[in-house]
């Protein structure tokens, strides 16, 4: 789920924008034949007005007995996928084409109570985020957040803590790809040397919602290298402020969220933000996965 890059954001006003083409196939292979259960899938494109969506499919073999496709309870669009009989394996393909255009991620202007910390959000802004304002009750977190604190003077500005801690967390750990398994709990990622993109982006979010910033986590893609073969998921971290909406920060990276990040899905919890999820049944039935991404941007 890890790719690494370094890019700048062009200034205000430059009239440039990328184009990502990216296929994505997720397949499971079977044992002996198995029961699939409801799937709930994450894949399409978010339209955030930080881009335009020109193409968005998927493709699901076998072909499932019902397909619905909604929003849920966070805003993502899923695909609802309900099966009959049998299979031995389930293959999921989506293909999206997408033209990013926020070249400057600081393109917003916040508003005077959100410029330093603690931010105020209004009462009806607070009963929206209340799940993206749930802070870790690990004591270790709450202490690496009074760290944070404690060194700046009055007043504390938001957007310097957001990237003083965006890059604190990039150059403090090294990055890993572990393409399975859930995302590290934050007091274990601070005590870790290798994080994956999951890591960093549950960790950065726990962090901010210690201080007092509405948090989330984001799955989608990232441009990366351009010669990079192997392709993965991507996930950052969303905070959403006052004058400006939800803002990416990518801790992985050390960077601000502009034109090379397609989203997908954000959720107060990682899980809700799974790219696949769904269950089988079987006696003894054994699952291997298999995903393929092909990303190309220009």
């Amino acid at each position: 789920m890890d790719q690494r890059r370094h890019v700048s954001a062009a200034p205000a006003g430059t009239n440039c924008a990328v184009n990502f083409r990216i296929r994505h196939e997720t397949e499971y292979r079977f044992s002996a034949p198995a029961f699939l259960e409801p799937h709930t899938v994450r894949l399409s494109p978010r339209n955030d007005g930080a881009g335009t969506i020109t193409r968005s499919s998927i493709l699901v073999d076998p072909a499932p007995a019902t397909h619905s496709r909604h929003l849920d309870a966070e805003g993502n669009i899923v695909d609802q996928l309900h099966f009959s009989g049998l299979h031995l394996r389930l293959l999921i393909t989506t293909d999206a084409s997408v033209t990013t255009t926020r070249t400057n991620p600081f393109d917003y202007v916040p508003l005077e109570r959100a410029t330093s910390l603690p931010i105020t959000y209004t009462s009806e802004e607070r009963d929206v985020l209340a799940p993206y304002l749930q802070a870790s009750q690990s004591p270790d977190v709450h202490a690496f957040a009074r760290t944070v604190l404690d060194s700046y003077s009055p007043p504390v500005l938001v957007s310097q803590v957001l990237t003083d801690l965006n890059e604190t967390l990039s150059s403090g750990h090294r990055t890993v790809v572990r393409p399975e398994g859930a995302p590290y709990p934050p007091e274990i990622s601070l005590e870790t040397q290798d994080l994956s993109c999951r890591d960093f982006a549950v960790l950065f979010v726990a962090v901010c919602r210690a201080l007092g910033i509405a948090a989330r986590f984001v799955s989608g893609y990232q441009a990366g290298d351009p010669d990079q073969v192997n392709r993965d998921l991507h996930a950052w971290s969303e905070v959403f402020l006052p004058g400006g909406g939800w803002r990416g920060y990518d801790p992985t990276l050390g960077l601000a969220v502009a034109d090379e990040h397609v989203a997908v899905a954000a959720a107060a919890h990682p899980a809700d933000a799974a790219p696949v999820s769904g269950t089988y049944r079987g006696t003894g039935v054994a699952a291997e996965i298999i995903t393929s991404i092909v990303l190309d941007c220009d």
